[in-house]
């Protein structure tokens, strides 16, 4: 068996270090200040939004994300391929509208297929078409779905505001920063 040098050892730590699998905490879009979180499960649109809004992180309660831009859309297909959103038009149809955070009551998009944003949307072709009764915004891909509340979705995004005072540092950044030194140290130990 080969016997690895000071280099070698601190790569393979580091490596079992962040293949671990650790416990999934909300992370930093720093576009938006906002953390994003990917939660696992078979929810429908109603279940989602209560158990969103159950969450908290920095002293802050969660809610089902709203997406404004299409880097937070972008963002969100890094967390996940699909999950619920914040989204419906159960009120007016064919008006869409952010049921929770900041932008709750702000209205996204005005019609059907063929219809408008004021801000941003990110609809999948001849979407939304409200079959069947569809009053809610789900993410798959990168692109938007109306869906039956009655319609079961593996996960949800849940998204946080910034907290305000001192927030912890994302684990990711602690990661690195983690990773950085040991490289750092066993660079200088094998010179």
């Amino acid at each position: 068996m080969r016997k690895m040098n000071s280099r070698q050892a601190a790569m393979a730590a580091l490596l079992a270090f962040a293949s671990a699998k650790a416990p999934a905490v909300p992370v930093l879009l720093t576009d938006t200040g906002h953390y994003y979180e990917h939660i696992s499960g078979v929810f429908n649109w109603a279940d989602a939004q209560s158990d969103a809004q159950a969450r908290t992180f920095n002293g802050v309660h969660g809610y089902l994300a709203t997406v404004t831009s299409s880097v937070e859309n972008a963002f969100l297909g890094i967390l996940a391929n699909d999950g619920w959103l914040g989204g419906s038009d159960q009120a007016i149809e064919g008006t869409w509208v952010w049921a929770d955070g900041p932008e709750a009551g702000t209205v996204f998009w005005q019609g059907g297929v063929g219809g408008s944003s004021p801000t941003y949307a990110s609809w999948g072709g001849g979407e939304p078409n409200n079959l069947g009764d569809e009053d809610y915004l789900h993410y798959s891909g990168g692109t938007w779905n109306d869906l039956s509340i009655n319609n079961q979705s593996f996960g949800y995004f849940v998204e946080f505001d910034p907290p305000s005072g001192n927030a912890p540092a994302p684990l990711t950044l602690s990661l690195l920063v983690l990773g950085m030194l040991g490289l750092r140290l066993s660079s200088r130990r094998s010179r």
